[in-house]
């Protein structure tokens, strides 16, 4: 099999396991809903689908996820673990630019373009985010916008295995960002497609580490905490998209977790761990 061959099925793959995963079930369950989404009861037609993947996503959360998360932060210093992000962050850059330039957003795709250069030089490969002291902040581009921006409806709700809310469109933004990022796509070509687990587990396990105690109160605070998840979503994603949300990550410490801007900066101390207010950590809130 050809390279091009393999990088074919794998992107059919991808796109195709996220859309069949939604596909053959109707909400016929009510459910007391906030007010936001009574505005559109439509808005999750694959609740039966959803909720069961929901709970596949906390039990893998509670049994696997947030231990590996609590053993990461007891053994790595924050220092330590601000460079991890900074890397991983860095790493995302190319499909920024990618992105940014697909929406027609040329001064966004100039920083992008900007910061993945000078962070990959001065920064060490990307360990230090020294444009943050130039004031070039990062900005997360991804294909669910850049498809939104041409046009394209999100479609239902869908909770995706490991990955939490999401949407259609956003869901397919996904598949195509896995194969547009550089690094997973010379992995794909090489026919080594299994090491893009060894960026995904790390990054995965540093983002859940950062939220373990924001993510708890957030739990034990619902009442129903599958539509608070869900509703959670619904203000961050559409705010940030449409781009009338400054920060995507500032309305529930649940939803910094699994939106696709969960890597944005912390702005206020936590009491879990301090805030490193040197090389690349900018202090950003987290709750408003």
């Amino acid at each position: 099999m050809s390279k091009i061959q393999q990088l074919i099925k794998t992107s059919i793959f991808c796109t195709s396991i996220i859309l069949l995963s939604a596909c053959g079930h109707k909400n016929t369950a009510h459910i007391d809903m906030p007010m936001s989404e009574k505005i559109n009861p439509d808005r999750d037609p694959l609740r039966p689908l959803n909720k069961a993947i929901f709970v596949f996503n906390d039990q893998f959360d509670t049994l696997l996820a947030r231990p590996a998360a609590g053993l990461y932060r007891g053994i790595f210093p924050y220092q330590l673990r601000n460079r991890f992000r900074d890397a991983f962050q860095n790493l995302r850059e190319p499909n920024n630019f990618a992105n940014a330039l697909l929406k027609g957003e040329f001064k966004a795709a100039g920083r992008a373009f900007s910061r993945f250069v000078l962070n990959s030089t001065l920064g060490i490969g990307g360990l230090y985010d020294v444009c943050s002291y130039w004031n070039i902040p990062y900005k997360r581009h991804d294909f669910g916008q850049t498809l939104a921006s041409w046009g394209v409806q999100n479609g239902p709700y869908l909770m995706l295995p490991f990955r939490g809310p999401s949407n259609f469109r956003d869901g397919v933004g996904r598949a195509v960002d896995y194969i547009m990022d550089p690094l997973n796509l010379i992995l794909i070509l090489n026919g080594d497609s299994y090491w893009t687990l060894a960026r995904e587990v790390p990054e995965g396990i540093d983002d859940r580490s950062r939220y373990i105690e924001e993510l708890d109160d957030f739990k034990r605070g619902s009442l129903d905490y599958y539509a608070s998840v869900r509703s959670a979503y619904f203000q961050n994603r559409e705010g940030w998209t449409h781009g009338t949300s400054g920060n995507p990550s500032s309305t529930t410490s649940y939803d910094s977790l699994y939106s696709d801007d969960k890597d944005e900066r912390r702005k206020t101390k936590t009491t879990s761990e301090p805030v490193e207010f040197k090389g690349s950590v900018h202090p950003q809130q987290i709750k408003k």
